[in-house]
């Protein structure tokens, strides 16, 4: 690869991850005042666009322990976020999905994250903001290319990317603090 081309990709994505971190840190706060942890609004995500999960997936998927997804998963169902079911082919299986009301929550969630991107855009004048958002309309084409690549026939057309494998790790080996 170029060095020139190489340089201005490490500088773009040191800036993006940074910006991205900022942005998440603001719209944490947010969430924290109506009760919804990044966990919990990670984990609605994921089951809006899977579907329905085995536990294990959850975990593997949030990179915790059973036992922390159990809680973070106990936590959501008691607020109704979420329900469970033992797998009828193996009781030992339970299955996550996500409620009508997490649907709801998800949905007013994408409200309150898009109140601090909105400000940081309103710091720009319209020439910044007309160049970002060509820029964007870029990365949106290309992310959408990379996950079309990326498809199997398992993930089908225009859903997420498959979970990733479980890993060689057995999950109660991993020191992750409770989401």
């Amino acid at each position: 690869m170029d060095p020139v081309r190489a340089s201005l990709e490490d500088r773009t994505v040191s800036e993006l991850l940074a910006t991205i971190g900022r942005l998440r840190c603001l719209t944490a706060e947010r969430l924290m005042h109506h009760g919804v942890s990044l966990a919990q609004l990670h984990l609605l995500q994921l089951l809006e666009g899977h579907g329905e999960l085995a536990m294990g997936r959850v975990a593997d998927a949030l990179d915790v322990s059973m036992s922390n997804a159990t809680g973070l998963i106990d936590r959501m169902a008691d607020r109704g976020l979420v329900d469970r079911h033992r797998d009828p082919a193996d009781r030992r299986v339970v299955h996550v999905h996500i409620t009508p009301t997490g649907r709801d929550v998800l949905g007013d969630m994408d409200a309150i994250r898009e109140g601090p991107l909105r400000a940081v855009l309103d710091r720009l004048d319209d020439d910044q903001l007309r160049r970002l958002a060509d820029a964007a309309t870029d990365i949106h084409r290309a992310a959408d290319e990379e996950v079309r690549l990326r498809q199997t026939p398992a993930t089908g057309a225009g859903s997420c990317p498959a979970l990733p494998r479980s890993s060689t790790v057995h999950r109660t080996q991993r020191s992750n603090p409770a989401p």
